[in-house]
């Protein structure tokens, strides 16, 4: 994951955002969960996510963003009742 750009806020707030990380491949998820007594059919085809979001604004409501960190890990899933082979 590498992935910079902007957030408009409802109050038309400006925030650059920089986010950066990786995808564990199936495999390697599976593997994780199986270690974790957690694999089964539902977590077949998921893979874990893990990274780092950076904030900055010079907005003064949301300016606190400037000097927080934050970690970002999940699961990329597909869709409820999609076709194996249609998710991309």
């Amino acid at each position: 994951m590498n992935i910079q750009g902007f957030i408009e806020t409802n109050d038309s707030a400006l925030i650059v955002l920089d986010y950066q990380g990786y995808g564990r491949s199936t495999d390697r998820s599976q593997e994780l969960y199986r270690s974790m007594s957690v694999a089964n059919e539902s977590t077949k085809f998921r893979r874990q996510v893990v990274g780092f979001a950076r904030h900055v604004t010079n907005n003064e409501k949301y300016r606190w963003l400037n000097d927080a960190a934050c970690a970002i890990s999940g699961e990329v899933r597909a869709p409820v009742g999609a076709p194996r082979e249609k998710v991309n």
